[in-house]
C-alpha cells in the first residue's frame, strides 16, 4: 500500500511552525531572574551589590566589566541577543511581530514627545519591527 503525504492545512501548518518556537520561549524563561534573584538584588546594600546578582543569572555573558551604572548597557545586549535570536527563529511572522511591535510603541510615543514638548528623550531600546529613525520619518 502506497501512502501519500497529504498537505498540511494552514492550521496544521501554523500549530507545528509555532512549537519549536513556544518551546524555546518557554527555555528562555527560565533563564530569566527569579524571585530568589530579586529578593537578592532589593535586599543589597548598594546599586554595585545588586548589580553583582547578574552574574549568577542569564545576563551574565553582557555582565562582562560594566559597572552596576552601565545596567542599561548589559540589558540592551541581552535584548538585542534576543531580538537576533526571535528573528532567526521566527523569521518575519506573525509571532515575532507580536513579541517586538511593543517596542515600536514605545518608539513612537519617544519620538511624538520630542517633536510636540520639544523634549530630549532618551531611548533604552534599540529593539522593534522599525528602525526608530524611520519610525521618525513616517510620524
Amino acid at each position: 500500500m502506497c501512502v501519500t503525504k497529504q498537505k498540511a492545512t494552514s492550521r496544521e501548518y501554523y500549530f507545528i511552525m509555532y512549537e519549536y518556537p513556544s518551546g524555546l520561549i518557554r527555555v528562555l524563561e527560565k533563564q530569566l531572574p527569579d524571585n530568589t534573584d530579586i529578593d537578592r538584588m532589593t535586599l543589597a546594600k548598594d546599586g554595585a551589590e545588586a548589580f553583582d546578582v547578574l552574574h549568577d543569572t542569564d545576563y551574565k555573558d553582557n555582565v562582562g566589566t560594566h559597572t552596576a551604572e552601565e545596567y542599561r548597557e548589559v540589558l540592551e545586549a541581552d535584548a538585542r541577543e534576543l531580538h537576533a535570536l526571535m528573528q532567526k527563529t521566527l523569521g518575519d511572522t506573525p509571532l515575532f511581530e507580536f513579541l517586538f511591535i511593543e517596542n515600536d510603541f514605545l518608539h513612537s510615543k519617544q519620538i511624538l514627545k520630542e517633536l510636540l514638548l520639544n523634549a530630549t528623550v532618551e531611548s533604552y531600546t534599540t529593539t522593534g519591527l522599525e528602525n526608530r529613525e524611520q519610525l521618525r520619518k513616517y510620524i
